[in-house]
Parts: C-alpha cells; structure tokens; sequence
C-alpha cells in the first residue's frame, strides 16, 4: 500500500484500503447468511422427519395398546374360566365323597350283615351277637332283611348322576 502525496490518490488508496478491510466482513456476513440458509433447510428435513417418526411412533402405540387390551380382555377370560373349572372340580371331588360315603356305609352294612349270617349259622342271635338292650333286638333283626331297610339316605344321594366335564 503506498501513500501518495496528490490529494487525489490519498483518498482513492484509503478508499481503496477501506473497500479491502470490508470486504472480508461482507464476505463473513455472506458466508453466515448461507450457513444459516442451509441450517433452516436442515431444520425443516429434521422437522418432517420429527413428524413422520412422531406419526409412526403413535400408530405404534395405538397397535400395542390394543394389543394390550386384547390381552387384558384374554386373562380376564382365562382368569374366569380358571375359576369355573375349579368350581367345577371343587363340586365333583364333593360328589366323589359323597359316593365314597355311599359306599363305605354299604361295605360297612355288608360286613355287618355277613357277621350276622355269619353268627345265626353258628347258632348265635344277632342281639346276643352285639348284646344289646332287648327294646333294640327288633331293630338289629331287620337288618338281616335288606340293606335298603337300615339306610336313611335318599335313593339320589346313593346314586349322585354324573355332571358332564
């Protein structure tokens, strides 16, 4: 840079100095203002990405939480039906009892009355077989008719039908 002693080209090198110590400004504003151009449109690629990612991830949610409620709504259904089939098996493991019942007092009628065959062969009586009070001879000698003569259950509690499984 050289300084003039002309008036004239005084001026025009400062100006000349001045025009090239703003140029670099103008081109950092020119470099900035591109940068941030290029930083919007980024921002709106991100922008539309962010909202068909936000799109995907809600119909996501949607199909689980159906998902969800279709599963709730299959426990809940398997929870009742457990209960049912326990019910179920609650009342034939009763009817089970019951029928063994039925059957213990029947063996335990048979024995009884096999002993008392048994004791009339053998000459003895059945109230001299059980010594029994002579008000009970009676009733201990019916036994040696039939069995449906000393039961007291119903015919339908010896003979529980059988519910479907």
């Amino acid at each position: 840079m050289y300084i003039y002693i002309y008036t004239n080209r005084v001026r025009l090198v400062e100006g000349q100095w001045g025009l090239n110590s703003c140029q670099p400004e103008h081109m950092q504003a020119k470099d900035f203002q591109r940068s941030v151009e290029i930083a919007k449109e980024e921002a709106k690629k991100t922008d539309v990405e962010a909202q068909r990612a936000r799109k995907e991830v809600t119909s996501r949610i949607a199909r689980v939480s159906e998902e969800l409620r279709d599963a709730e709504r299959h426990l809940h259904f398997i929870t009742e039906l457990r209960a049912q089939e326990f019910a179920r098996l609650g009342e034939v493991e009763q009817q089970k009892r019951e029928l063994l019942e039925v059957h213990r007092k029947g063996a335990v009628e048979h024995e009884r009355m096999k002993c008392q065959l048994d004791a009339l062969g053998s000459g003895q009586g059945p109230a001299e077989l059980f010594d029994l009070p002579k008000s009970q001879r009676s009733s201990q000698f019916l036994t040696l008719q039939g069995p449906e003569l000393t039961t007291s259950e119903p015919e339908q509690q010896r003979f529980a039908p059988r519910r479907p499984l």
